[in-house]
């Protein structure tokens, strides 16, 4: 009982740091991302980290990768670079992760509100859930995707000029 005691004590004392090391930053790197993003993310592409013969696809690092994920950049054929960034929500970091998703629900749902993008939200039929963010063309330039054990955002580049 007093080993519970003092990992819920310690628990809750980092909580505060968690928080305080994602908020506010970490919506202002989304908005930086989705600004980069109507330029295709050219500045944002680092060293090549893979190739796929197959589908043509090109991987590349981020040159600023996003805290607390993994990201990285997707080269389209169709010249399209697509960034993706995954939270893992895996055991303790589950605790962690529903400040990160409270933040970006509430700046996607503000998006929509604004009337500038329009929303979807649906599940797949594997389970999935996910919210499509369109632009005033239709276009998605933000689908994020959950389960239980995973935050994904995908953040699309423009590749036409408007």
């Amino acid at each position: 009982m007093k080993n519970l005691l003092l990992s819920l004590t310690a628990l809750f004392a980092f909580l505060p740091s968690v928080k305080a090391q994602t908020e506010g930053s970490l919506i202002s790197n989304f908005h930086a991302l989705l600004e980069s993003a109507k330029t295709n993310f050219i500045k944002d592409l680092d060293k090549k980290i893979d190739e796929d013969t197959v589908t043509h696809r090109v991987y590349y690092e981020a040159r600023k990768p996003v805290t607390g994920a993994e990201s990285f950049f997707v080269h389209q054929p169709s010249g399209q670079n697509m960034m993706v960034i995954t939270y893992d929500a895996k055991g303790d970091k589950a605790v962690e992760m529903m400040s990160v998703v409270d933040q970006y629900m509430n700046e996607l749902n503000k998006m929509v509100k604004s009337g500038d993008y329009t929303g979807e939200d649906y599940k797949t039929k594997n389970g999935l859930d996910v919210t499509d963010i369109k632009d005033k063309e239709g276009d998605v330039i933000i689908r994020y995707t959950s389960t239980h054990e995973t935050q994904r955002i995908y953040i699309y580049g423009s590749i036409t000029t408007k």
